[in-house]
């Protein structure tokens, strides 16, 4: 009876081959130099999470090397620092502040995260099959949703 399921079958050459996707994003390297740049995409995500309506109390104290690198000095980072790097931002890497792109990406998503979760609080669900869509496009798709759905609904009429 099982006999069909036990069955192996010999492996047949396919045309089909699996290839690994061809985009993808860039892997940004952990920081290992803090300097005034890297404290300014700091402040830049910490003001990003601050207008996604964050309570940045909950996050970490200002690194003590911070004003340091404010003020224009480099300061090489261990393991601690760039731990105390990650509590201040909230991040499991310190790789947003690596670069300007790096630090441009992650200031965008937190950006849609915000239009998606108000998109959420008006019933309007957004799910994103691979990759990220901007904050501008998705707020498009919610005007056109919302526009939609007031054409769609029959007014009352008052006599």
């Amino acid at each position: 009876m099982f006999r069909k399921l036990r069955r192996r079958f010999a492996a047949s050459p396919s045309s089909l081959t699996h290839a690994a996707p061809t985009t993808s994003v860039p892997v940004e390297p952990e920081v290992t130099v803090a300097d005034a740049l890297v404290a300014r995409r700091a402040e830049r995500i910490r003001t990003a999470l601050k207008g996604l309506g964050l309570d940045l109390r909950h996050l970490g104290p200002a690194p003590s090397w911070l004003p340091a690198a404010v003020a224009g000095q480099r300061i090489a980072l261990g393991p601690e620092e760039r731990a105390e790097l990650n509590a201040y931002l909230g991040t499991i890497s310190t790789s947003p502040c690596a670069s300007d792109a790096a630090c441009d990406r992650t200031v965008q998503q937190l950006e849609a995260f915000g239009v998606r979760r108000d998109m959420r609080k008006e019933g309007i669900s957004v799910r994103l099959c691979g990759g990220h869509m901007s904050a501008s496009h998705l707020r498009r798709i919610r005007e056109e949703v919302l526009a939609f759905d007031s054409a769609r609904t029959p007014r009352s009429v008052e006599s």
